[in-house]
């Protein structure tokens, strides 16, 4: 019985030292989706292609809060600025930076969510990098 335990043991330290590997590699995995971007539909604009690095984020919060004063202001000037990943420049009214932002953040925030899916639903699977489990 005792070597049948430290078989079972064993098999259970093997299991759990998997997991741990593809925890790590699905956070790697989750991190390059976002910083790779998406792109996004704006209103009068069309396609943008988005970054998602942290500088990126930031950017994306500053055209959020940028937008929503000028939308606060009732101001339509497309004077806010903004180069796409395809290094396109966009000159953007504030309810375009708002859409822009809001976009960009909703898909990093799906992909974080994705992410959660995969390890909320159980074993992390080998597949997990298959493009079924994270947003287009």
């Amino acid at each position: 019985m005792i070597s049948i335990t430290r078989t079972d043991e064993s098999k259970e330290a093997e299991v759990a030292e998997e997991q741990a590997r593809r925890k790590v590699a699905l956070h790697q995995h989750r991190d390059q989706l976002i910083a790779e971007g998406t792109t996004v539909t704006v209103t009068g604009i069309g396609d943008v292609p988005l970054r998602g690095l942290p500088f990126d984020q930031t950017v994306m919060l500053s055209l959020l809060q940028r937008g929503a004063a000028r939308v606060a202001a009732n101001d339509s000037t497309a004077d806010i600025l903004f180069r796409d990943d395809a290094n396109t420049e966009h000159m953007l009214t504030g309810a375009q930076a708002v859409e822009l932002a809001q976009a960009g953040m909703t898909w990093i925030e799906d992909v974080m969510q994705a992410s959660w899916a995969i390890k909320d639903a159980g074993p992390i699977p080998e597949d997990f990098t298959d493009p079924i489990y994270w947003p287009s």
